[in-house]
């Protein structure tokens, strides 16, 4: 930048003045048209620190060495010849006048940025991720040691079975009440196992058929007498399954009150086996 005459009046000499380290770059700032807030995006640092070097203003700056660091930054910004600024720093700030530390780090932040923000949307997707599977694994644990528990009570499908056979048969274990699994709605997002027999089992004489029709969403774990057939998970609403296997099935119900049961198109009655709307027990159709 050209020298600016300034008359002075001082004992009658005029004296040529250059304009400060400060003003030089924000003469060049403007005559590349750009305003503070864009200039301080360009190179990493806040609107703050930009007028504060405009203004040769240090004293809330960090080390010498990052404030060195951004006259550099802001000179290559403004096509300024970088030496003739840094040189120009020196002069305003030398070296062996700071007695800052040297490795104390900046405490100013650039101007916050969406692509800034990306990282930490990440981690919080990671997060809740982690959450969700956990709570599955959760809910998986959970009723498999409750299906580990006492024998169920064998329930008749049919009113033609002996109510000896329904007597002498063990109690069914008391569902506890703090079932984590129907205390809030069940998770958003269908998980189902449902496994069939690789090859239909032999006739048995009658075979009946039993339908589960689901009317709210629900967890269930229902397995055939084989092992061959299970059918494991959160049913969605609406769903519907015809159950495959070897009967007598071992079958626990969540949400209980929302779950039709249908033995060769007759309802079954659930209620009797609900307890806070959870029910256990073997069906033998």
């Amino acid at each position: 930048m050209n020298a600016v005459t300034a008359k002075q009046e001082n004992e009658g000499e005029t004296r040529l003045t250059v304009p400060g380290m400060g003003e030089r770059l924000r003469s060049a700032r403007m005559a590349c048209n750009l305003d503070m807030a864009k200039l301080a995006a360009r190179i990493h640092l806040t609107a703050d620190v930009v007028d504060a070097l405009e203004h040769d203003d240090y004293s809330e700056m960090p080390a010498r060495v990052f404030v060195r660091g951004y006259v550099r930054n802001y000179a290559r910004a403004v096509n300024l010849p970088v030496g003739s600024v840094l040189a120009q720093f020196n002069r305003q700030w030398p070296e062996e006048d700071y007695q800052g530390l040297l490795d104390k780090s900046p405490r100013l932040e650039a101007d916050p940025h969406l692509r800034r923000r990306w990282p930490g949307v990440v981690i919080w997707l990671v997060v809740v991720g982690l959450m969700l599977m956990w709570w599955q694994g959760y809910l998986d644990r959970y009723f498999t040691r409750w299906q580990e528990g006492p024998e169920t009570t064998p329930v008749a499908a049919s009113s033609g079975q002996s109510s000896d056979r329904v007597a002498d048969a063990p109690v069914a274990e008391t569902v506890e009440a703090e079932s984590p699994a129907f205390a809030a709605s069940p998770p958003a997002a269908e998980t189902v196992s449902e496994t069939k027999p690789e090859s239909e089992p032999e006739p048995t004489g009658v075979s009946s058929e039993v339908v589960v029709r689901f009317l709210g969403d629900s967890w269930v774990d229902i397995r055939d007498s084989r092992r061959e057939y299970k059918l494991i998970g959160i049913m969605k609403r609406g769903t519907e399954r015809r159950l495959g296997g070897t009967p007598p099935y071992t079958v626990v119900l969540g949400n209980a009150r929302a779950v039709e049961l249908r033995v060769d198109g007759e309802p079954y009655d659930l209620a009797r086996h609900i307890q806070r709307n959870v029910a256990r027990f073997t069906l033998e159709p």
